[in-house]
């Protein structure tokens, strides 16, 4: 038995030493972050005339302001783990109201936004719980009969 136990107890060891020098090659490890462009965003639709800009928004320019004015002192601005610079308010409100207008996956949106598919994920959930909490009762009105609708 104690030749199988040497045995057993040098396997275990062997896998102890694979384990801790896999550990030990993660630490230089360091994601590399995808070139994307965001003249899409800066060079298009900040650029479209208010017909334009409502088609694809479903809102006007000036409401679409307003929203930026009002709920930017409500989400929280701040960089994130690594660095990465602030997302404006005006990606951020636009972003969520592109995703509202068109249904598009997060994946079309992290092409036309220029950003990471749980980035999109974060940012929509987070402006609506804001539009949610401070809107809702004071500025949003549903449709009471069907003619309203």
């Amino acid at each position: 038995e104690t030749s199988d136990d040497n045995i057993d107890l040098s396997i275990f060891h062997e896998c102890i030493s694979v384990i801790e020098r896999n550990n030990s090659l993660r630490t230089g490890y360091r994601r590399v972050r995808r070139t994307r462009s965001i003249c899409w965003f800066n060079n298009i639709c900040n650029n479209w005339e208010n017909v334009e800009f409502k088609r694809h928004f479903r809102i006007t320019k000036t409401t679409f302001e307003w929203l930026c004015t009002e709920i930017a002192p409500l989400l929280l601005q701040r960089n994130n783990q690594r660095g990465a610079p602030r997302i404006p308010i005006k990606h951020k409100v636009s972003l969520t109201l592109w995703f509202l207008a068109t249904g598009q996956s997060y994946r079309t949106l992290g092409q036309l936004f220029a950003l990471g598919e749980s980035t999109i994920c974060y940012i929509i959930r987070s402006v609506l719980y804001t539009i949610k909490c401070h809107f809702l009762s004071s500025k949003i009105r549903f449709p009471n009969n069907h003619v309203e609708f």
